[in-house]
């Protein structure tokens, strides 16, 4: 998980609230880059397994987030081997592009 963990922590110690509709998005691109990983690397993953490496607090957020990308659960077990083929391609220059002109935006501030 490396310094991941650090990102889900500065969401709640951010300098001024302006800065977290930033965080929230970067919260939700890494997710999603998580979620990308996971369906590549593993075939059946546990839901209390899922819940930490995607960093929720509970359970719940986990199996709605699922839900959203239509991963299958029985038993509260994810499987993943039809998932892959449906899931999207993230476009990571248009995310970075995004990124880095919303830091100058509020370096202009």
């Amino acid at each position: 998980m490396g310094n991941i963990g650090e990102i889900f922590q500065l969401r709640h110690n951010v300098p001024s609230k302006m800065y977290t509709i930033f965080m929230d998005s970067l919260l939700k691109t890494v997710r999603n880059q998580i979620s990308f990983c996971i369906v590549k690397a593993y075939t059946h993953l546990k839901l209390k397994d899922a819940t930490r490496m995607l960093h929720f607090t509970n359970d719940v957020e986990t199996v709605h987030f699922a839900n959203e990308k239509k991963w299958v659960m029985r038993d509260h077990v994810f499987n993943f081997d039809t998932v892959e083929s449906d899931y999207p391609e993230m476009k990571y220059e248009n995310v970075i592009d995004k990124t880095m002109a919303y830091a100058h935006e509020l370096e202009n501030i």
